[in-house]
């Protein structure tokens, strides 16, 4: 990257279906969104003064907002090439990067340019990149470091979403959701729960976050006639790709699509049938005898 008029580079922030199903898209660098500009150092070597801005893009004839991610490769205005969509590699910068751009929107030429040099730091984390503009380095640091830990769920064959119900003593029904990735929890992601039984959910909205544990515990208020109860519980992911291009020497794009995210869902259900209604006392001496060994299947 050499001139800023000349060159930039980006991470495209995608609104089509199923990206990570499409073998090629087409890309089109259309402008600029504001008229921020950083001078960029890289392991002590100046890059010169650049964009460090959001950029309008079509992807598939489809308008998105572009961030930097490649500081060596030129991209054309208004010049349309093929690129071949790839999963991008998913690691502890990926999730960084893409908690940072999912929470925190580039409103001004300031907000835009702190999130565009985050976006060069986590894109080559093994070098020295900064910026002159002190403010700007400075507000870019915070936000990599208020992002350590954070992972938005991906859109990834790894991960498993589980629901289970069951009765208590109080007579209502307890949900736990799990929500896990390669085995391991996730945690603080979204969990949506909902009910086709008319009992009432103690989340607003339906809506909770996962513990460190990976699960959202919720409690479901029947109502008379509310049994047999069903609970869904649905998470919501992305998709991360890489736009590798083809047959050009333009630059590698990184694209994090919330516009269509991926979704998970599981369902179980609850009858008490044949034992009775969880709210009376004949069902839980029923749980109880069952609990000590006597014959019979605890509900």
């Amino acid at each position: 990257m050499r001139r800023a008029a000349s060159m930039v580079a980006m991470v495209a922030i995608l609104v089509f279906a199923s990206a990570a199903m499409a073998e090629t898209a087409s890309v089109k660098y259309t402008g600029i969104q504001s008229s921020g500009t950083v001078k960029v150092y890289f392991d002590g070597q100046s890059l010169g003064t650049v964009y460090a801005a959001p950029m309008n893009l079509l992807i598939n004839g489809v308008f998105n907002v572009g961030f930097c991610v490649d500081l060596f490769h030129r991209i054309h205005k208004n010049v349309t090439y093929q690129a071949e969509v790839v999963p991008a590699p998913r690691d502890e910068n990926w999730c960084k990067m893409a908690w940072i751009i999912k929470n925190h929107v580039a409103n001004s030429n300031f907000t835009g340019s702190v999130l565009q040099v985050a976006g060069w730091k986590l894109t080559y984390p093994e070098s020295d990149v900064w910026v002159t503009n002190s403010a700007v380095d400075q507000a870019a640091n915070a936000l990599i470091a208020q992002a350590d830990g954070q992972c938005p769920l991906a859109c990834t064959d790894e991960i498993s979403l589980d629901v289970a119900i069951q009765a208590n003593m109080f007579g209502l029904l307890e949900v736990v959701a799990t929500l896990t990735e390669g085995g391991e929890p996730v945690v603080g992601e979204s969990v949506w729960l909902s009910t086709d039984s008319g009992g009432f959910i103690d989340l607003p909205g339906g809506e909770g976050v996962t513990d460190e544990f990976g699960t959202l515990t919720a409690t479901i208020d029947l109502g008379g006639d509310d049994l047999p109860a069903a609970v869904t519980a649905e998470a919501a992911g992305q998709w991360v790709n890489r736009l590798i291009p083809i047959g050009k020497n333009y630059q590698v794009l990184q694209t994090l699509t919330y516009g269509d995210p991926c979704y998970y869902s599981a369902a179980d259900s609850f009858d008490a049938a044949p034992f009775g209604d969880p709210r009376t006392i004949g069902f839980w001496k029923h749980q109880a005898k069952t609990a000590l060994g006597a014959k019979g299947k605890a509900h």
